[in-house]
């Protein structure tokens, strides 16, 4: 369709054309307009008003009584009346506002203060304006195209999709990941093109994203940290809070003292000696001054913290190594344990925000996939040790350019504390009434229409909506430049693979035999 082609008229109808949306007739020839896509009316006054299309329906009155319906339609006599002629499609469209030309030849959508007339043209909108309308950027973020009007890229300022936080929301398999890849490897192209892009952080509890540290264009600036590999130094994150969430300390005031007074003796110990272990402070229980209590509890908080296998005398990743534009990956798919993978979140949640804080580190994006599972809307601080974290980090990360992007299957599984911070969300296919119910209330400028849409989606469709586009806008997702597929083969190449490696082992076993 060309630009400012009429495609219907305004018509009169109950509390319609108001300043909230407009009913109008589809021209024949233009019944393939979708729900979704944007048009104009040109009102006399010569007001551009924008607005999306919400429903289209068709209406024919000689269907309106059933038994005339049946006598025309079940015997044939249609071909006696005009029956095709009084065949009437309707659009609903939900205004937008009015169209603007600023000054430079920009767009701005302003409040609709007066509503257009019956009989007003409704056209399509130049391409221009739709990118106005939609609020994309000339040299953002490509994450995709218009799904209704994909002549029109979609481009979205960096700032606006992530300084506030974003939330990416799907059933499994809808393109969550796949996503967000696409806004992995747009800021990392930005950044090799020497634009100023934030350190990007992944937690991946699956390896999914090890993928772009085996392709060649994005490997030398991706690195990989294994789960297994993860060590934090007790000097840094030694602190009753913690010990009371992973030793439960809480059941006696007898306990909890002990347990204050023995961190204290520890952190005053180690003060001046650098760097210390669980087994040095093992070593120097004798050096303490501690009280039979005390050495009690003592010898049971270094007993369970051991046993996480993640405390040492250095910090592994070393998180003041970040840089700019480049990509970090925090691998726990070797990792059975979920108390241990909900500590080491916790703690390197902890770790960027507070360096982040003190300048030490470049403005960042934390990427949280399975978000459900480290930040939970029903549990007690005890069993989700990274909820605490990651939710300080959604209120208050945005002053200090610590960005977050929660991905989550189950958003009626997530903390509404930290969901309700995210003030971007790019939602996919979701069927679960829990889970859409849930996103309806924490996503204040999610309309009707789109919540509708949500159920059918097919994979890589969405909706983006919230402060990184004027309003909402429905969306192809890209293909992905990384070529490596992880888990993208298909079933019967899965189970051959599997085989073709038992066969290897066999042999290799074999062999060696």
């Amino acid at each position: 369709m060309s630009p400012d082609e009429m495609v219907g008229i305004i018509v009169s109808a109950e509390n319609s054309p108001s300043t909230t949306q407009f009913m109008f007739v589809l021209n024949e020839g233009y019944k393939t307009l979708k729900k979704g896509q944007f048009v104009e009316a040109i009102a006399k006054d010569g007001r551009r008003i924008a607005a999306s299309i919400i429903d289209i329906f068709s209406s024919n009155p000689y269907a309106e009584d059933k038994l005339v319906a049946r006598e025309i339609f079940g015997n044939n006599a249609s071909i006696h009346f005009p029956v095709e002629e009084c065949q009437t499609v309707y659009g609903i469209a939900r205004i937008i506002g009015e169209i603007d030309d600023g000054v430079g030849g920009g767009i701005r959508i302003r409040k609709c203060a007066l509503p257009p007339s019956p009989g007003d043209a409704v056209v399509i909108p130049p391409e221009e304006h739709v990118r106005g309308i939609v609020g994309v950027e000339n040299d953002g973020l490509l994450m995709g195209r218009l799904l209704f009007q994909p002549e029109v890229e979609v481009r979205l300022d960096v700032t606006k999709l992530l300084r506030k936080h974003l939330a990416i929301l799907a059933m499994s398999g809808a393109g969550k990941s796949y996503t967000v890849g696409i806004i992995v490897e747009e800021l990392l192209k930005k950044g090799e093109k020497g634009h100023a892009m934030p350190a990007i952080l992944i937690i991946d509890p699956h390896g999914e994203y090890t993928v772009y540290a085996e392709d060649e264009r994005f490997a030398r600036m991706t690195r990989v940290f294994r789960g297994s590999e993860v060590r934090f130094s007790l000097t840094n994150v030694l602190d009753y809070d913690l010990i009371n969430r992973i030793v439960h300390m809480s059941t006696s005031s007898a306990r909890r003292k002990a347990a204050k007074t023995f961190v204290q003796k520890v952190r005053e110990f180690f003060r001046e000696r650098g760097p210390f272990t669980p087994e040095d402070v093992l070593t120097c229980m004798n050096s303490l001054g501690l009280s039979k209590k005390e050495r009690e509890v003592g010898e049971e908080i270094v007993e369970v913290l051991t046993s996480y296998g993640v405390f040492s005398n250095i910090n592994i990743p070393n998180l003041l190594q970040m840089e700019p534009s480049k990509l970090y990956i925090l691998d726990l798919s070797d990792l059975d344990s979920m108390a241990v993978k909900q500590l080491i979140v916790r703690l390197i949640t902890q770790q960027l925000f507070r360096l982040r804080i003190k300048g030490a580190i470049p403005p960042f994006l934390l990427v949280v996939e399975e978000a459900h599972n480290f930040a939970p809307s029903q549990t007690s601080k005890y069993e989700a040790l990274a909820k605490e974290s990651i939710e300080t980090l959604a209120r208050e990360g945005r002053k200090f350019y610590a960005c977050l992007c929660l991905v989550s299957q189950r958003p009626y599984y997530l903390s509404p504390t930290a969901l309700a911070q995210c003030n971007t969300h790019i939602i996919m296919r979701v069927t679960n009434p829990n889970d859409l119910n849930h996103i309806r209330e924490s996503c204040e400028s999610l309309t009707r229409e789109a919540l509708d849409m949500i159920t059918t989606f097919q994979p890589g469709e969405c909706v983006i909506m919230g402060d990184a586009v004027h309003t909402p806008i429905f969306v192809k997702i890209r293909e992905r430049e990384c070529k490596a597929e992880k888990f993208e083969k298909s079933l019967e190449d899965a189970v051959r693979e599997w085989v073709e490696e038992r066969k290897r082992i066999t042999g290799d076993l074999e062999a060696f035999l």
